[in-house]
């Protein structure tokens, strides 16, 4: 028990110690799928400044609510809406992405957009994806988590036939009994920040050999056969081959 110059005091009880955010240090851990979500976990150090507090740092010993105030502190403000604390203690903090915000907010009035092949649809993001998760060292799967909650998203909300609808003939689309959405493969372009929907081999396939069938009909006809090679002789004589190879080069090398 302490002296008080010279007098012999008795200690009088403490309160729970309150942290701020000077004394927490957050780095990341690890960034994984867990469930439905994804998760990121922080470790944490929080420095003891009560230097003649002779009491550990441990949870049930501190201020739970300026710990959580500190670690938020410690979020980057962008990352705040979508990343939500849901657990901590005092040697690690763990989030999960509210993807469904984020979507939300990262497709609002998107509409697809082709480029290089007619094959492919790219939704462009009008959101960056949480720095927590970006930034990180290691983050397992999260290309493929974001593309199966995209798909979701899409299901849900029947956002398939407003962003597939002109993609197909609608004449080839009526004839298949499946949802648009499935007929393509998705990825994530973390560079582009953007899913890419690439039309499957088989489908591909199918249009052409519609296509075909089509143009082998209307060759069939007197008057439609001589439409037909008139207007391929009229395409030929504009196509302008320096024109195409530097294309070429630019697009692609």
């Amino acid at each position: 028990m302490p002296f008080v110059k010279g007098v012999w005091v008795e200690p009088t009880k403490q309160g729970k110690q309150k942290i701020s955010p000077s004394q927490v240090n957050m780095q990341f851990l690890l960034a994984r799928p867990v469930g439905k979500t994804y998760r990121v976990v922080q470790s944490l150090m929080i420095t003891n400044n009560k230097v003649f507090d002779p009491r550990p740092l441990q949870l049930r010993n501190i201020n739970k609510k300026s710990l959580y105030d500190s670690i938020i502190s410690k979020v980057a403000l962008y990352d705040r809406p979508y990343m939500k604390l849901v657990s901590f203690t005092t040697t690690r903090a763990t989030f999960e992405f509210d993807w469904n915000k984020w979507i939300r907010d990262a497709v609002a009035n998107v509409k697809p957009n082709n480029r290089i092949s007619k094959f492919e649809q790219r939704f462009k993001f009008k959101k960056q994806v949480p720095r927590m998760i970006s930034f990180s060292n290691s983050r397992l799967n999260f290309g493929e988590f974001l593309v199966r909650k995209f798909k979701e998203y899409m299901s849900k909300n029947r956002k398939d036939r407003v962003w597939f609808d002109r993609f197909l003939p609608r004449e080839f689309a009526g004839k298949i009994r499946t949802k648009l959405s499935t007929m393509f493969d998705y990825e994530y372009d973390w560079q582009q920040n953007e899913v890419v929907a690439k039309l499957k081999n088989i489908y591909i396939m199918g249009i052409l050999f519609a296509l075909g069938n089509e143009i082998a009909k209307d060759r069939s006809k007197p008057y439609v056969k001589i439409d037909f090679e008139k207007t391929v002789k009229r395409k030929a004589r504009r196509f302008d081959r320096n024109k195409w190879e530097s294309f070429i080069k630019k697009r692609f090398i």
